[in-house]
């Protein structure tokens, strides 16, 4: 049975934390793509939602490669010749799985989405997790690197991570539903033909509208938003 280091475990403990920072959607993507390879090694990380019915997707990777927008393109013409995707749409299990676990590397030679995709992506060996919270869709996590598979340790480590990354991105967007919800108040209040201002427990400004700081600057002329009473 695999065992993790002091290390590793403190390494995974640490990514876990932060992996709960509140972030909306991107910044949690992002911060997902920046962080994993201090967990594993490896030479790309990719973050992906796909539709294989339409082909259409949506896809993060770090590093972004140069001409991501053709990237893009041979991906959601050749999508379906993924393994993952193909395992995901059986019903297979969202868990980490290494990409030699489905496919043979002779097998996966012979495809148009390695010679035109993973090779020059030097994505010889991955590791996918499913985020599977939104229906109807493969969408996952890669970490993909070019001269050696994952090793079991490794795995292991990816398996504890994984709920935590699927819980965090549920986490990520409601934050950015309450973020949105948040802007369309704001935009609705500044319509308003009243000002409205919010102050702390000190009588700071925190937050005032167009119409409430017109009104500050013509009676209290001089006066800086932020400041209290006095």
């Amino acid at each position: 049975m695999e065992r993790l280091s002091h290390r590793q475990i403190a390494t995974l403990m640490g990514f876990v934390r932060d992996l709960y920072v509140p972030r909306d959607r991107e910044r949690f993507i992002s911060h997902l793509l920046g962080a994993l390879p201090g967990v594993v090694p490896c030479e790309l990380v990719t973050f992906n939602e796909a539709d294989p019915v339409t082909r259409t997707s949506r896809s993060w990777l770090n590093p972004t490669p140069a001409l991501q927008w053709m990237t893009d393109q041979i991906w959601n013409r050749l999508m379906h010749q993924h393994p993952f995707v193909r395992y995901q749409e059986g019903g297979g299990d969202p868990r980490p799985v290494r990409l030699s676990d489905l496919t043979t590397c002779r097998d996966l030679a012979r495809t148009d989405l390695y010679n035109e995709l993973l090779r020059p992506l030097a994505s010889d060996y991955e590791v996918m997790m499913g985020l599977p919270h939104v229906p109807h869709t493969v969408n996952g996590v890669a970490v993909c690197r070019s001269r050696k598979d994952f090793s079991d340790r490794e795995m292991l480590l990816l398996t504890l991570l994984h709920p935590h990354v699927v819980q965090a991105d549920r986490n990520a967007e409601c934050v950015g539903r309450r973020l949105d919800e948040i802007r369309m108040l704001e935009r609705g209040v500044e319509q308003l033909e009243h000002g409205l201002i919010v102050l702390d427990s000190k009588a700071t400004v925190r937050l005032a509208t167009t119409k409430a700081r017109q009104w500050l600057s013509a009676y209290f002329p001089g006066r800086r938003l932020g400041s209290g009473p006095g």
